[in-house]
């Protein structure tokens, strides 16, 4: 089986409708790569991306999202190690992929990546997708529908997550200044804790 079989089939193990752990576990064991393509002609694609952006509708996907998530730690998943600076054909740090997912399971993901020590490159890329793009997009849109503004809101919280940690935001002079941290100087630890999220601004 080649590495990019091995890779579709995990996407496949980890989307389907029936979602089993061992089975995701005995592909890692095989050499799928969570960080790997599953398209010989697009060598530069993370199945992850799609992981994360599945996670947003798929309720089973959703409710295992943090014990799949373990399960890539466990085999040495490092998204880190997928900085190479953008050419205009390399495809971006996978974390640009999760600021789609403007819900829970997204809240979820990110946390455990941060839990995990994400490096704070691969943060900002995610902060500056979602404040650039995703949240004006949303605006634009909540002005038409409600579920619009409910996306907008997810999608504050997971940079406000971001910045609960502190090793992030000591790294990040793009963090501190988007969400005005010196002129404030506000315990952002208490965004840790999103269900509080609505009592803390």
């Amino acid at each position: 089986m080649t590495q990019f079989e091995l890779n579709k089939h995990l996407l496949e193990a980890v989307v389907g409708s029936k979602i089993e752990l061992q089975h995701i576990e005995n592909l890692l064991k095989l050499g799928a790569d969570p960080l790997g393509s599953d398209e010989e002609f697009d060598k530069d694609n993370h199945i992850i991306e799609d992981i994360f952006c599945y996670a947003e509708e798929n309720e089973k996907l959703a409710d295992c999202i943090e014990d799949v998530m373990n399960l890539f730690f466990k085999y040495g998943m490092d998204i880190s190690s997928k900085n190479d600076e953008y050419d205009g054909e390399n495809n971006l740090n996978p974390l640009w992929s999760l600021a789609f997912n403007s819900s829970e399971s997204g809240l979820k993901i990110l946390k455990l990546l941060l839990d995990h020590g994400i490096d704070t490159e691969s943060v900002e890329i995610m902060a500056e997708h979602i404040l650039v793009d995703v949240c004006l997009w949303s605006y634009d849109l909540s002005k038409m529908e409600s579920r619009f503004y409910e996306r907008e809101v997810f999608s504050i919280k997971m940079i406000m997550l971001a910045a609960s940690y502190r090793y992030i935001l000591d790294g990040s002079d793009y963090l501190r200044r988007e969400i005005w941290y010196d002129k404030n100087n506000f315990d952002t630890e208490k965004f840790r804790n999103w269900n509080d999220f609505d009592n803390l601004i």
